[in-house]
């Protein structure tokens, strides 16, 4: 698909149309009820994991698939987040292998 040991140059090929209406989809389950300073260390983790995913993707599917496996990884990558809760109007802690399940 694409080879770069350019950061900005893989990120800039992944996320434009149609693939960046889709990956920022599937972030928002994740990412959408976290403070604004999770919400950033959350994006940069995933950014990171899709980044040394770089060399699986190989045909227009893998974009997807590794972004999901990213936004995974950048769940896991703490213990639990800290989320809103509009029911309770209040926030409260998801394990972060429970993240962006609905």
């Amino acid at each position: 698909m694409i080879y770069t040991e350019d950061r900005a140059t893989f990120e800039d090929q992944m996320f434009r149309p149609p693939h960046a209406a889709r990956m920022l989809e599937a972030t928002r389950r994740y990412a959408a009820r976290m403070g604004d300073k999770d919400r950033g260390d959350f994006f940069q983790a995933a950014l990171d994991a899709f980044w040394a995913l770089r060399d699986t993707v190989r045909a227009t599917a893998d974009i997807r698939r590794n972004w999901e496996r990213a936004l995974k990884t950048a769940a896991l990558s703490r213990d639990r987040w800290l989320v809103w809760n509009g029911v309770d109007l209040r926030y409260e802690w998801v394990l972060g292998r429970r993240l962006g399940e609905e």
